[in-house]
């Protein structure tokens, strides 16, 4: 996803001139794939702002896919009451 967002969508928006708008449009793209739950929505959300920021200031997508793939999965257990690994592991 970080690729696809940060790699593909921010690089192409600043490329196109909407430099001021590459942070809130990346990150308010990246929640709406995490429709229909609101909570994740709002979330990630929040999380797209700061890998955005993040990445407009390294240019590195490994620390944030890194970390998405950590707060999403804490985020799923604890806030949705869902294992996403339960799936893999039977």
């Amino acid at each position: 996803q970080q690729f696809l967002f940060q790699g593909i969508l921010f690089e192409n928006l600043e490329q196109l001139g909407f430099r001021r708008w590459c942070i809130p449009v990346t990150a308010l793209i990246f929640s709406l794939f995490h429709w229909p739950e609101p909570v994740l929505v709002g979330l990630t959300f929040f999380g797209g702002l700061i890998f955005s920021s993040i990445y407009a200031q390294t240019r590195n997508i490994w620390a944030i896919g890194f970390y998405h793939g950590i707060i999403g999965s804490v985020a799923y257990y604890f806030l949705l009451n869902s294992d996403p690994l339960a799936t893999f592991l039977k």
